[in-house]
C-alpha cells in the first residue's frame, strides 16, 4: 500500500477513462494511463490523505471480520529522505501517530535496518534496481521478526 501511496493518484476524469478504451493499450499503459488509473506522482499532502484513507479501511475490514492487522515499513525510509517531497516519506513521518490513533500496530525499523544497510552497502540492493536483494531482505528480516513473533502471540494455531 505504501508503494501506491508513493506512485499512483487515482483519476476519474472522463478523460482518462475514455484515452484507456479501445484500440492503443500499450500506448496508454506506456503513458501511465488504463481503464481510468492514470499513475503520476501524488504530492505529499495527496499521498498522505491517500495513505490514512486506504489502511483506515483496511483497519475497518479487518476489524469487521475479527482479523488482528499490523503494518511494517519496510526499514528503508531513510533512502527516501534524499528526495525532496517524497510522498511515501511524508506518509511515513505521520504513521506512527496515525496507526497509533486508528489502534492498528506499526512498527518501522528505520534506524536499524539503515545501520546495517550502511555496513553490508554493495551487497543490500539488486544492481540497477533499487529493491533489497536477498542480503538486504535478510537485514530486515532481522529487524522486523520480534515485531511479528510479538503481533502472533497467543493465537491460536490449531484449525
Amino acid at each position: 500500500l505504501l508503494q501506491l501511496v508513493r506512485s499512483a493518484a487515482i483519476s476519474r476524469d472522463d478523460k482518462a477513462q475514455s484515452n484507456s478504451e479501445g484500440n492503443g493499450n500499450n500506448d496508454q499503459v506506456a503513458k501511465g494511463q488504463m481503464k481510468g488509473i492514470q499513475l503520476e506522482t501524488a504530492s505529499s499532502k495527496e499521498a498522505v490523505a491517500l495513505g490514512k484513507a486506504l489502511f483506515s479501511r483496511l483497519a475497518a475490514w479487518c476489524k469487521e471480520r475479527g482479523i488482528r492487522l499490523a503494518v511494517i515499513s519496510t526499514g528503508c525510509k531513510s533512502l527516501l529522505a534524499s528526495l525532496e517531497n517524497d510522498p511515501e516519506l511524508a506518509f511515513l513521518a505521520e504513521a506512527t501517530t496515525f496507526f497509533k490513533e486508528l489502534g492498528v500496530p506499526f512498527f518501522d525499523p528505520s534506524e536499524n535496518v539503515y545501520k546495517d544497510f550502511q555496513e553490508n552497502a554493495s551487497e543490500v540492493y539488486i544492481e540497477g534496481d533499487g529493491h533489497p536483494s536477498e542480503t538486504g531482505a535478510t537485514v530486515i528480516a532481522k529487524h522486523v521478526t520480534p515485531f511479528i513473533l510479538k503481533q502472533v502471540e497467543g493465537i491460536n494455531r490449531s484449525n
